[in-house]
Protein backbone atom coordinates (compact mmCIF):
# COMPACT_ATOMS: atom_id res chain seq x y z
CA UNK A 1 0.00 0.00 0.00
CA UNK A 2 1.33 3.25 -1.13
CA UNK A 3 0.48 6.64 1.47
CA UNK A 4 1.26 10.07 0.22
CA UNK A 5 1.37 12.73 2.98
CA UNK A 6 1.12 16.19 1.77
CA UNK A 7 1.90 19.29 3.33
CA UNK A 8 -0.18 21.43 0.82
CA UNK A 9 -1.68 21.43 -2.20
CA UNK A 10 -2.74 23.38 -5.57
CA UNK A 11 -6.61 24.44 -5.48
CA UNK A 12 -7.83 24.46 -1.63
CA UNK A 13 -7.23 25.27 1.46
CA UNK A 14 -6.66 23.61 4.50
CA UNK A 15 -9.58 24.44 5.80
CA UNK A 16 -11.66 23.41 2.79
CA UNK A 17 -10.25 20.12 2.91
CA UNK A 18 -10.53 19.45 6.16
CA UNK A 19 -14.60 20.82 5.91
CA UNK A 20 -14.73 17.82 3.14
CA UNK A 21 -12.81 15.36 4.19
CA UNK A 22 -14.07 11.59 4.16
CA UNK A 23 -13.13 9.29 7.18
CA UNK A 24 -12.07 5.79 6.17
CA UNK A 25 -11.00 2.94 8.52
CA UNK A 26 -7.57 1.46 7.73
CA UNK A 27 -6.97 -1.40 9.47
CA UNK A 28 -8.89 -0.25 12.94
CA UNK A 29 -7.61 3.60 12.54
CA UNK A 30 -10.03 6.16 11.54
CA UNK A 31 -7.88 8.02 8.52
CA UNK A 32 -8.72 10.99 6.74
CA UNK A 33 -8.95 11.42 3.27
CA UNK A 34 -9.21 14.31 1.02
CA UNK A 35 -12.97 14.60 -0.01
CA UNK A 36 -14.66 14.19 -3.77
CA UNK A 37 -15.07 18.46 -4.41
CA UNK A 38 -11.36 19.34 -3.16
CA UNK A 39 -10.03 16.22 -5.25
CA UNK A 40 -11.55 17.76 -8.04
CA UNK A 41 -10.24 21.19 -7.35
CA UNK A 42 -6.87 20.44 -6.90
CA UNK A 43 -6.80 18.40 -9.98
CA UNK A 44 -8.11 21.36 -11.79
CA UNK A 45 -5.81 23.87 -10.29
CA UNK A 46 -2.75 21.48 -11.18
CA UNK A 47 -0.75 21.92 -14.39
CA UNK A 48 0.67 18.27 -14.27
CA UNK A 49 -0.73 16.44 -17.40
CA UNK A 50 -1.44 13.60 -15.74
CA UNK A 51 -3.90 15.44 -13.10
CA UNK A 52 -5.77 16.47 -15.95
CA UNK A 53 -6.61 12.99 -17.34
CA UNK A 54 -7.51 12.24 -13.55
CA UNK A 55 -9.98 14.92 -13.24
CA UNK A 56 -11.73 14.26 -16.92
CA UNK A 57 -11.84 10.36 -15.30
CA UNK A 58 -13.40 11.79 -11.95
CA UNK A 59 -15.78 14.21 -14.07
CA UNK A 60 -17.04 11.07 -15.73
CA UNK A 61 -17.77 9.06 -12.67
CA UNK A 62 -19.48 11.41 -11.27
CA UNK A 63 -22.04 11.78 -13.81
CA UNK A 64 -22.71 8.39 -14.23
CA UNK A 65 -23.12 8.18 -9.83
CA UNK A 66 -25.48 11.28 -10.76
CA UNK A 67 -27.81 9.54 -13.65
CA UNK A 68 -27.28 6.59 -11.27
CA UNK A 69 -29.70 8.43 -8.97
Amino acid sequence: MKIQVLTGIDGVSFEQCRHDRILGDLEGLRVPFIGFDSLLANKAASPRAKDRIDLEELLRIRSEKNRER
